[in-house]
């Protein structure tokens, strides 16, 4: 179990801790629970939520560092790397949980892919599940009940998203395949 929880303090292809995600890591105090309400609220207040500069261009495209540097985010995919990222600057093992929704999954006429980027942290001899995007952090991981999770890794590249198109065909199969293990 040990080697498991070590392994979420790697980097990953979009996870790499530099001098830039340093230099965030050094501006938030507080020990490890406190330090993570840190990141959120630098979240909030430092990477504004835009999609109309090339949503589709940058997905899974960009770095935390690059994020950071851009000063803005597309989505939950951005905030849980640049999130994943400063956890593991930090010492605090951190997962990258990709999600789909449920109602998307059983719901035969959608089309438009509904998913969620989470992180969940190891603190205290335990995983609490984080959401980046809605700046919270959860005692119980009852968000599942809504999300399925596709895949947990160090970051998108490990779980083959490296781009858009790449996620909307996985992710289309996935639900076939689901879909038919229903049945």
């Amino acid at each position: 179990m040990k080697n498991d929880i070590k392994q979420f303090l790697n980097e990953g292809h979009l996870t790499k801790i530099d001098s830039i995600v340093q230099g965030v890591v050094d501006g938030i105090k507080g020990d490890k629970f406190e330090y993570l309400i840190g990141i959120l609220d630098y979240l909030d207040k430092n990477l504004p939520f835009d999609r109309t500069k090339g949503f589709i261009e940058l997905f899974n495209k960009r770095t935390a560092s690059q994020i950071i540097t851009d000063k803005f985010s597309t989505g939950c995919t951005d905030t849980a790397l640049v999130f994943v990222t400063l956890s593991r600057a930090k010492g605090v093992p951190t997962k990258y949980v990709e999600t789909l929704s449920k109602r998307w999954l059983e719901d035969p006429q959608a089309s438009m892919i509904r998913g969620h980027a989470f992180a969940e942290v190891y603190l205290n001899n335990r995983w609490y599940v984080v959401d980046p995007d809605m700046k919270n952090i959860r005692v119980n991981n009852s968000v599942y009940d809504f999300f399925e999770i596709y895949a947990v890794g160090l970051d998108p590249y490990e779980m083959g998203l490296t781009s858009f198109d790449d996620m909307k065909k996985i992710f289309l199969k996935y639900k076939e395949d689901w879909n038919k293990s229903k049945k």
